[in-house]
């Protein structure tokens, strides 16, 4: 089966200073697959590419150079000396505008060009600069002294000198006059939480506000829900459009989902539209075109492969399971078909984490009454709360929030402090708060899989290793059987006219019970030392 090869290239460029520039200049790329292995002493066939000012400019210059990838898997070019395809490489504008690389890969000797990417060449290479530019003519003679100028603007105000040595106190001068009120001071840190007031008369109706759009500094806009960082219609509460250049610090290697490949990342420029220094979050689906996960050997203590025999046999214990979403608002009632952290946890618990998080356990609407120093749930179903529990609830205009049970009246009842709820209003009760909230990290299952994979590739190679031991055994032993059935026919020639007709008796039958057995023996499939031990009684 034929696999396809993906690259990861890094770009040297390096013109060397002589008298006489020259047309070109060094290219260095090392070849990888698509799990990151080093491709070996492979011939490769490279097309390059200049293309002026933008990568999907217009290419001033193609040219096509054969390669052979060294024991590192790295190759050289000299960029300008391959056989050109468009254009020459001598009347490349150097000196006007951004000049960017492209680079097409060829492998196994064929004309199938893979796109490996546009990448800019950040440094014009100056020699190549300095033929197009021209040679400068010998400096003339000194001119005479013009007349003075009138006198220009002052200049800017130079840099602060060193500080000097603190000299002597001087003596107190007189009070100054008092100076204009300044500014307004920041605004101090809020104190502490004072006791609640008494609901204040409720005030006349204000006019209605204007519905336009906030427009804010920087490209953000705003709505009454909305909130657009370089978009003026955002699609959802937090919409952020475009995009800025994050150079990576360490290697990181993410999924391309444009070309369903994988892509290392290291010391090179890529665009982001979200920078987050911690965890995300999310209850619900995060969707993405490409994940990105760090994975360099230096940020790991290494301690060794893992025992793929056994992951095959801790995969095997793992149980896939159907189930539907208790929270069908948000999750849906769809059929889902996943593990279980539980189950996980027994047989592979570095695969399941735990946080806190809030469980559907109640998931029931709630009456409210009012007490003088806090609010009665109602429930139809048994709550199975107790007092310090904190619980979710979900009010109709409000939106979610968290209360603390204070107090259980019965198995359905139950009191909060509350605040903003009136006495008429209902409640959704979600469910309580859990501090050993489940989740699994599917990557490791994934990796677990892998292993295990390998561990039934090895047992299928040395099944088929054994096969093909068996069957040769089973061709020895039917050439056996056909000698033995060829000195059956002569037995039985011989009968026919020997006078000593009890001897050739006893022959016969014997050479009829052994084809017999031989037979019965070689049509099972001998899959056991058990069955090539019974081939070699028979025989």
């Amino acid at each position: 089966m034929k696999t396809i090869t993906f690259c990861s290239f890094w770009l040297l460029l390096t013109v060397v200073a002589q008298a006489q520039p020259p047309q070109g200049f060094s290219y260095q790329a090392v070849a990888r697959n698509a799990t990151g292995d080093v491709l070996v002493s492979k011939a490769i066939k490279v097309r390059l590419s200049i293309i002026d000012g933008t990568p999907t400019g217009t290419v001033q210059y193609t040219e096509s150079q054969e390669a052979s990838t060294n024991a590192f898997g790295l190759f050289t070019l000299t960029i300008g000396a391959g056989n050109a395809e468009k254009g020459a490489f001598k009347d490349i504008t150097w000196n006007s505008g951004l000049k960017f690389l492209g680079v097409d890969v060829a492998f196994d000797g064929s004309t199938n060009y893979q796109n490996m990417g546009v990448s800019q060449l950040q440094s014009v290479p100056f020699a190549l600069y300095a033929v197009n530019s021209g040679t400068p003519g010998p400096a003339g003679p000194k001119g005479d002294a013009g007349t003075q100028g009138v006198k220009g603007d002052a200049g800017a105000i130079g840099p602060a000198g060193p500080k000097g040595d603190v000299g002597p106190q001087g003596a107190k001068g007189d009070a100054g006059p008092q100076g204009v009120k300044g500014d307004p001071g920041p605004t101090g840190p809020a104190g502490p939480q004072g006791t609640k007031g008494d609901a204040g008369v409720a005030g006349p109706q204000g006019p209605k506000g204007d519905a336009s759009p906030w427009v804010g500094a920087n490209g953000i806009f705003t709505t009454s829900a909305t909130l657009g960082i370089g978009t003026s219609s955002p699609k959802a509460p937090l919409h952020v459009a475009g995009s800025a250049l994050y150079n990576f610090t360490t290697s990181a290697r993410f999924f391309n989902y444009n070309t369903a490949s994988t892509v290392l990342a290291s010391g090179s420029g890529y665009r982001m539209g979200l920078f987050v220094e911690n965890d995300v979050v999310t209850n619900n689906t995060l969707v993405s075109t490409q994940t990105v996960t760090t994975s360099d050997a230096r940020i790991k203590n290494i301690v060794g492969s893992s025992n793929k025999q056994r992951d095959l046999e801790t995969l095997r214990q793992i149980d896939v399971t159907n189930y539907t979403f208790k929270d069908v608002v948000k999750q849906g009632n769809g059929p889902q078909k996943k593990v279980i952290a539980q189950q996980v946890e027994r047989v592979y618990p570095q695969a399941v984490q735990k946080r806190t998080d809030f469980i559907p356990d109640i998931y029931a609407v709630a009456r409210v009454d009012a007490l003088p120093s806090g609010f009665v749930l109602k429930l139809e179903k048994t709550h199975g709360l107790k007092v310090g529990d904190k619980v979710k609830l979900v009010h109709a205009q409000s939106g979610e929030f968290m209360e603390e049970v204070r107090q259980i009246i019965d198995e359905k009842t139950f009191c909060i402090s509350g605040s903003g709820i009136e006495s008429t209003d209902k409640l959704f009760v979600y469910g309580r708060e859990v501090d050993d909230f489940r989740v699994v990290d599917y990557d490791a299952l994934s990796m677990l899989n892998i292993s295990a994979t390998q561990a039934l590739l090895q047992r299928m190679e040395q099944a088929e290793k054994e096969n093909k031991t068996l069957q040769q055994e089973i061709r020895q032993l039917a050439s056996r059987l056909t000698r033995l059935e060829g000195n059956q026919s002569a037995v039985n020639a011989f009968s026919r006219w020997h006078p000593n007709r009890t001897q050739s008796n006893t022959i016969q039958k014997r050479n009829i019970s052994r084809s017999t057995a031989l037979r019965t023996v070689t049509n099972n499939q001998p899959g056991s030392t058990k069955n090539r031990e019974a081939h070699k009684r028979v025989l």
